[in-house]
């Protein structure tokens, strides 16, 4: 049987390429991939999910066990050539977020990782809820604010920054204490695009 694969950048998280059933990688057009394979070909999308999710509304995704066998199949026979809008790449771009979703977001956010394990553990096949896919849009906010506050705990100051804790409010983030249990990787530097 065929298989697919999936290259996630370890510095950040972000998927970069998959790898089809007949062993051809294609990686997003914002990503960056070693020179060293020339073999890699283009996805034709940029890895963001604006671009992604056009012409569909992400929140209404299932995830769960079913969720992998799909991914499975779309990742195996996926076409780059397709209209965006065309039915066909609609569907593999949900699949590029499902994807996305299940492998680069749950390591970024302990809690959604938590809750994606019990629905497949459950076997169930549901939609996300609707408050985690607001922090993946914050998840670099969250990240500086962390970033912020350690440095003010090497420079012996203890206490947090109003200002900074309002740009994570709304995550629920009322004291650097909630980062332990929000984050699990944190942004270590700005993202840098390779030509």
């Amino acid at each position: 049987m065929p298989t697919v694969s999936i290259l996630i950048d370890e510095a950040d998280s972000y998927l970069v390429a998959i790898r089809r059933g007949d062993g051809t990688w294609l990686k997003f057009t914002d990503r960056y991939v070693p020179a060293q394979d020339n073999a890699v070909g283009s996805i034709g999308l940029e890895s963001s999910y604006t671009e992604l999710a056009r012409g569909f509304d992400r929140e209404l995704l299932v995830f769960g066990t079913p969720t992998v066998t799909i991914l499975y199949h779309v990742l195996r026979q996926f076409n780059p050539n397709l209209g965006l809008m065309n039915p066909n790449m609609k569907r593999q771009r949900k699949t590029l977020v499902q994807l996305a979703v299940l492998f680069c977001e749950a390591v970024r956010f302990s809690q959604m990782r938590a809750r994606l394990q019990e629905i497949m553990e459950d076997g169930q096949s549901v939609q996300l809820p609707e408050h985690m896919w607001q922090w993946i849009q914050k998840w670099s906010t969250a990240s500086s604010f962390a970033l912020f506050s350690k440095r003010r705990e090497d420079a012996g100051v203890m206490d947090d920054d109003p200002l900074e804790l309002e740009a994570v409010e709304s995550l629920g983030i009322s004291s650097r204490s909630d980062l332990v249990e929000f984050l699990g990787l944190i942004l270590h530097t700005a993202h840098v695009r390779r030509e």
